[in-house]
């Protein structure tokens, strides 16, 4: 079961147009926990990893959570 962040966050990375990054200000991304948890469980992996942030993009296991697959 996702909870309402987790889903907008996914839903961040299923969109081409959005970009879901870590951000305490939930105006300008996802905020770290929320991050964290959806990696946990296998929902989102980094990609474009630098020093100040890290884009994430949705798996196979994210997808079938979002009911895509």
């Amino acid at each position: 079961m996702l909870s309402d962040k987790e889903h907008k966050a996914l839903m961040f990375a299923y969109s081409e147009d959005l970009t879901l990054v870590a951000d305490t200000e939930p105006m300008f991304g996802s905020h770290p926990r929320t991050i964290r948890a959806l990696v946990k469980k296998g929902f989102i992996e980094a990609y474009d990893e630098d020093d100040e942030e890290s884009e994430y993009e949705l798996t196979r296991a994210g997808r079938v959570a979002l009911g895509l697959t």
